[in-house]
């Protein structure tokens, strides 16, 4: 009796997640909303199969491309992909991003494990106040700003910084009791 065993290597991938860098699209020096982040996803075929149809898996990133869809035995490729910061992701102060990789080897799906990068979103708050004069009511009548007159005042808030300030107030002993109109400004906004 003759016996034959065949054996078929198994196919596997890694990856290996890191952010490449971050595009500073306003140019104002912080990284803030809209700015642009650029991920390097290093995959290797740790099996003993080659695989093709090689793709990203990640529901954040953008315009991934690889350089090559197929991958020999031990060899490895990098692709990249990018993603857009929001406001909630800067508020936030981290973004973890976790992807995997995927390809089939002899017709047989391969999947990667999960691998995360973390951004770190340094916040900058910024408040800028000013205070003006809205109106002067003169209730004795004497055509001069004197004693006993009212004054109305008008404070305008204005979020320079990168993150959305919560929770907005004015205290002013001289004006007295001070209402906003909005007690949240997202960055930007008066």
């Amino acid at each position: 009796i003759t016996c034959t065993f065949t054996n078929t290597p198994g196919a596997a991938l890694t990856l290996t997640k890191s952010v490449a860098g971050v595009s500073d699209t306003n140019n104002n020096g912080l990284r803030d909303a809209g700015d642009v982040v650029t991920y390097s996803l290093l995959v290797h075929n740790s099996g003993g199969a080659p695989v093709t149809g090689l793709g990203i898996n990640d529901v954040l990133l953008t315009g991934e491309t690889c350089p090559s869809a197929a991958l020999a035995q031990g060899v490895s490729t990098t692709c990249t992909g990018t993603h857009v910061l929001t406001q909630a992701e800067v508020d936030a102060g981290t973004l973890t991003n976790t992807a995997t990789a995927a390809a089939t080897a002899a017709g047989t799906p391969v999947t990667s494990s999960p691998s995360s990068a973390v951004l770190t979103v340094t916040p900058s708050p910024g408040l800028e106040l000013s205070k003006s004069v809205n109106a002067l009511t003169d209730t004795n009548g004497s055509g001069v700003p004197d004693a006993g007159d009212s004054i109305s005042w008008s404070f305008g808030l204005t979020n320079t910084g990168t993150v959305t300030l919560n929770t907005l107030a004015v205290s002013d002993p001289t004006a007295g009791p001070v209402t906003c109109a909005a007690t949240t400004l997202a960055p930007g906004a008066s």
